[in-house]
C-alpha cells in the first residue's frame, strides 16, 4: 500500500453495518469536510454462524473464521482486529453503525451513549434480529475504544416523508399508539440513490422513482422529488418480499397454521428466517446464481430452482406495480443491492415482466451491467447504480463530531419521544 492511503496520525471513520447472517467494515479519510464517497478499505464477515464463514477485505485478504461459542460476537473481534491493522496510526475520529429502526427515538442520527443504547436496548418488538447484534457491538466497540464518539444512522429516518396511509396498518389505534407502522427498509441506501440519481438524470429523478434493494434483504421504495412516499415491507425487513432465506410477507391463516404446527414463536421465527425464501422453496441455495445454473439441469431439483426464482420475480413484479399505481406511473426504475447490481438474468426476467408499465432493457447493456441498461429514448429509465450506505453513515459521523455543527444538528444523547 502506498503512503497516500495510509497516513500517520492522520483521521479516520471507523463504519460497521451488521445483517442477516453477515457483518460489514468501511474505513473512510476523515480529513476532509465530508468524507470521500468510496471508502479506503473494505472488509467483511459473511454466513456468520454457518459451515462457510469466512472473512474478507478489499486487498483481497481473506481467511475462514474459526467457531466461536457466539459466532457473531466472534466476527466481531474479528473484523475489529483486522480494521485496528488497517488503521495503524490513524486516529479515529468516529465509529459508525447503521441501525434499522429508531426504536423510541425520534429518528434522527445521534451520538450513542448508555442513555441512548439502554432506550434502543428497551425498544419493544418488532425489532429486527441484527439491529439486536448492532447493539451488542456499540457495548464491544465502545469497551474497545473508550471516549472515541459512536454514531447511529437509523434507516427509519430516510422514511420520515411516508404518508400517514403508508405508515398505518389496519388494526385498532391502541396498536399505532404502540409503535405498530410500516417504517420502510434500506433507508440509507434509499438516500444515497436519492442524492445520485440527480447527478445522473437531472430533474427527471425528481419524478416517479422506484428503487428496487435486492440482496440478501431486498425492499423496494417508490419516491417522488426524492422522498419516500411508498414501501414494500411491513414492520421489519423481514416482512414484504422475500429473500435467500427469508419468507416475506405471508398470509395471516399461513402464519396461525405454522404456529399451531411449530409450537413456539421461536421455531417460527427460524423458519420464517433462517429456513425459507429461495432456500426453503429450491431446497437446495439462498444464492440466485446457483438457483440460475441448477435450473438448466433438469429434473425435480431443476424445476424447484426455477418455481423458486419464479416466486421471487413476481413478487418483486408486483411489488414494482403497486408502487407505481400509488406513484401514478414510473419514470425511473433503478437497481442496487448485491442481486440488484450485478445478477443480469433476474433483472431481464423483472423488466420483461414489467412491459405494461413501459419498462424496456436492451440485453446487451444489462449483460455488460451498464449503469444505464434501458434503449435509448424508453419511456422508462432503467438504471443500476451501487450503493453505499456507510457513506451516508460517515457523513453523518462527520456532521455529529464537528465543532462547528449547529446545535439543532449535533444529538446528545438520545431522547426518547413522548
Amino acid at each position: 500500500m502506498d503512503d497516500t492511503t495510509r497516513q500517520p496520525d492522520s483521521e479516520a471513520l471507523l463504519l460497521l453495518n451488521a445483517g442477516t447472517a453477515s457483518l460489514k467494515s468501511a474505513i473512510f479519510d476523515a480529513c476532509t469536510p465530508l468524507p470521500a464517497q468510496r471508502p479506503l478499505w473494505r472488509g467483511s464477515v459473511t454466513d456468520i454462524g454457518g459451515a462457510d464463514s469466512r472473512w474478507r477485505d478489499s486487498e483481497g485478504g481473506s481467511s475462514d473464521l474459526a467457531p466461536a461459542a457466539d459466532p457473531f460476537l466472534g466476527a466481531v473481534a474479528c473484523l475489529l482486529a483486522r480494521s485496528e491493522a488497517w488503521l495503524g496510526n490513524r486516529t479515529l475520529r468516529a465509529i459508525g453503525y447503521r441501525l434499522p429502526v429508531a426504536g423510541g427515538l425520534d429518528g434522527a442520527a445521534l451520538r450513542l451513549d448508555d442513555r441512548s443504547l439502554d432506550a434502543l436496548e428497551a425498544a419493544p418488538e418488532p425489532v429486527p434480529r441484527y439491529q439486536r447484534d448492532a447493539l451488542r457491538m456499540a457495548r464491544v466497540v465502545a469497551a474497545r475504544w473508550p471516549g472515541v464518539p459512536q454514531v447511529a444512522s437509523f434507516d427509519t429516518w430516510f422514511h420520515r416523508t411516508l404518508p400517514l396511509a403508508e405508515r398505518m396498518l389496519p388494526l385498532p389505534h391502541r396498536y399505532w399508539e404502540a409503535g405498530l407502522r410500516r417504517n420502510g427498509c434500506h433507508g440509507l441506501s434509499f438516500e444515497y440513490l436519492a442524492m445520485m440519481l440527480p447527478r445522473r438524470f437531472g430533474a427527471r429523478a425528481r419524478g416517479r422513482v422506484i428503487a428496487a434493494h435486492l440482496g440478501s434483504t431486498a425492499s423496494l421504495c417508490g419516491m417522488l422529488r426524492l422522498r419516500s412516499v411508498a414501501v414494500s415491507p411491513g414492520l421489519s425487513p423481514a416482512d414484504g418480499l422475500m429473500t435467500g432465506t427469508g419468507a416475506g410477507a405471508l398470509p395471516p391463516e399461513a402464519m396461525r397454521h405454522l404456529l399451531r404446527e411449530l409450537g413456539d414463536t421461536a421455531a417460527l421465527d427460524r423458519l420464517l428466517h433462517e429456513e425459507a425464501g429461495l432456500l426453503g422453496v429450491s431446497g437446495a441455495s439462498a444464492d440466485p446464481q446457483v438457483l440460475l445454473r441448477r435450473e438448466t439441469q433438469g429434473g425435480p431439483a431443476a424445476e424447484r430452482a426455477g418455481a423458486a426464482l419464479a416466486l421471487y420475480v413476481r413478487q418483486v413484479v408486483r411489488e414494482v406495480g403497486a408502487i407505481a399505481a400509488v406513484l401514478g406511473g414510473l419514470d425511473i426504475l433503478v437497481f442496487t443491492g448485491g442481486v440488484g447490481e450485478h445478477d443480469t438474468l433476474l433483472r431481464q426476467r423483472i423488466c420483461a415482466a414489467l412491459g405494461g408499465l413501459g419498462v424496456q432493457l436492451d440485453a446487451r447493456l444489462d449483460a455488460s451491467n451498464a449503469r444505464c441498461i434501458s434503449p435509448a429514448g424508453s419511456t422508462v429509465t432503467v438504471a443500476i447504480e451501487a450503493t453505499c450506505e456507510e457513506w451516508v453513515m460517515s457523513r453523518d459521523c462527520m456532521v455529529l463530531t464537528s465543532p462547528l455543527a449547529h446545535p439543532a444538528t449535533v444529538r446528545g444523547p438520545g431522547t426518547p419521544v413522548a
